[in-house]
């Protein structure tokens, strides 16, 4: 899990991943396990990045991550049963997949809607 590659194969996604449990000789063992995170309405989400740099603008360098193919992708994400999952969150041209494949545009960085807080607003501020 060193520096990501400059360039990825068509349809790979980066997925941040919690640090892997390594073994006496420092090799992961174990199962993958992506970050989550859960919306009030309780579903499961997920984050996935196109390239290294949208990893890293959001996610820092020192984030793990794994690369995965779209055909190793639902598999993965049905195992850690996650509902909705973001790309490219954070960037100008995200989007949202839901279980049922709907591809969403998600708000815009910096954007916010009627009612709703930005950082540093709202209760424990």
């Amino acid at each position: 899990m060193d520096a990501a590659p400059r360039s990825l194969p068509p349809g790979v996604l980066l997925l941040p991943i919690l640090p892997p449990t390594l073994d006496e000789d420092d090799r992961p063992v174990g199962q993958v396990q992506v970050q989550l995170a859960r919306t009030p309405d309780g579903t499961v989400i997920a984050e996935a990045y196109t390239s290294p740099e949208r990893l890293v603008t959001a996610r820092g360098t020192l984030q793990t991550w794994v690369a995965i193919r779209p055909s190793g992708l639902a598999d993965l994400l049905d195992e850690q049963e996650v509902g909705r999952l973001l790309v490219d969150a954070g960037s100008p041209d995200g989007y949202a997949i839901d279980r049922d494949g709907i591809r969403t545009p998600l708000p815009a960085p910096g954007m916010i809607g009627p009612g709703e807080e930005g950082p540093g607003h709202g209760a424990g501020a």
